[in-house]
């Protein structure tokens, strides 16, 4: 009897260990460089972005992300300028063509993004504020380091902003 308990617990244990190394989730973090227009100004800085992602099977991913796009400087020009600062949430789903340890990575989502700053004027500064949301696309390469480490390089897009990231993902 002891030993039909204890071979039940074994069986539920393996089963539950053998679930829980392919539950598909995983998380992310990437170093970024993104181009920000505002005000028909351009301006490159670098951030960073966390996710949160689900694989739903070799092809298929979809992912939340947290975007620090980083800050604009507009130009000083007759006591005119200023800096505003970017951040964002994006939803994505990924579509992934594996070749061995190298993935090719379509991407689509969509993007919400919150612009605050100080912009200056003849008057005085103006503080500023922008909410926005957007469709985004992405294309990117990702490369397996082992099962659970992938490390991975992107180009996204959107109607403001486009950024490169070079990042890692750890698999659970």
């Amino acid at each position: 009897m002891n030993k039909c308990i204890v071979l039940g617990l074994l069986g539920l244990l393996t089963t539950t260990l053998a679930n829980a190394q392919s539950s598909g989730f995983y998380i992310g973090a990437s170093y970024l460089n993104a181009e920000t227009e505002l005000l028909r100004e351009t301006d490159n800085d670098s951030g960073f972005e966390a996710r949160l992602g689900y694989s739903l099977d070799e092809h298929f991913s979809v992912e939340a992300n947290y975007l620090d796009l980083g800050s604009i400087n507009l130009p000083e020009f007759q006591d005119a300028g200023g800096s505003a600062d970017t951040d964002g949430f994006a939803v994505t789903a990924l579509g992934i063509y594996p070749m061995g340890r190298i993935h090719l990575i379509g991407k689509i989502g969509y993007l919400w993004l919150e612009t605050e700053g100080q912009l200056g004027s003849i008057a005085g500064p103006i503080n500023y504020s922008s909410d926005e949301s957007e469709l985004m696309f992405g294309a990117g390469l990702s490369y397996n380091i082992t099962d659970r480490i992938e490390v991975k390089l992107e180009y996204n897009e959107s109607q403001h902003f486009n950024w490169s990231s070079l990042g890692i993902n750890y698999r659970f």
